[in-house]
């Protein structure tokens, strides 16, 4: 089976928090997209020309922890695919 998009995770490793991430995923395939929607509204997406970018702001947060959001992209063949994006926020600011 081929796979729509070049990844369907991306580690940012560890972060600071208080800071803007991104990140773009490629898409491969040709199936037409009916829906793109993030976990959280701290994660926006714009797709464009084949590429998926992604934008994650954290808060300001003075604890240390382990964060995960999703990304769900939704095909007109009410298939779907969830991209992964996971950042450990190590509470410097």
């Amino acid at each position: 089976m081929m796979q729509n998009w070049d990844k369907l995770e991306y580690d940012f490793g560890s972060v600071p928090s208080k800071m803007r991430l991104n990140t773009s995923f490629s898409y491969l395939s040709t199936k037409k997209i009916k829906d793109i929607k993030s976990s959280c509204s701290c994660v926006s997406t714009r797709f464009k020309n084949g590429t998926l970018v992604v934008d994650w702001e954290f808060k300001n947060k003075k604890e240390a922890y382990q964060s995960y959001k999703y990304v769900t992209v939704t095909y007109e063949d009410r298939t779907f695919d969830v991209l992964k994006l996971t950042a450990f926020i190590n509470g410097q600011s």
